[in-house]
């Protein structure tokens, strides 16, 4: 099974606090960030349609863990893609919409293969 594909948009410095959170709501746009060890500056503070993360919920894969590919369009035009997963998610206490959803970019692991104990090389 395949990840679903999200597509985000980065938030400009304009688009950030309070104020700009609550105009993206009203504009249909649920504030984000992703983070992880691999994006840099370690953070990027992103915006999703609501539309899309409902579509996403009706499917069954909005979960907390669940791992999804997010398609980031950058304000250059630049488009960036990563895959991570849902690390929290905020909603309204009594409305219980979206306000917030964090994304989690795993940094990739390298086990080392070993020979295991016991085994000889046959010659």
């Amino acid at each position: 099974m395949t990840e679903p594909l999200l597509t985000a948009w980065v938030r400009p410095a304009t688009e950030q606090g309070k104020r700009r959170a609550r105009r993206l709501r009203r504009q249909g746009f649920v504030p984000a960030v992703l983070y992880g060890a691999t994006v840099p500056n370690g953070s990027i503070p992103i915006k999703i349609t609501l539309r899309d993360l409902q579509k996403l919920e009706q499917q069954g894969y909005f979960a907390l863990g669940a791992p999804v590919r997010l398609q980031l369009h950058a304000e250059s035009g630049e488009v960036t893609e990563y895959t991570a997963v849902i690390r929290e998610v905020q909603r309204h206490p009594l409305q219980l919409t979206l306000l917030h959803v964090d994304f989690f970019v795993p940094a990739p692991v390298a086990a080392p293969v070993a020979e295991p104990a016991g085994v000889t090389a046959a010659n």
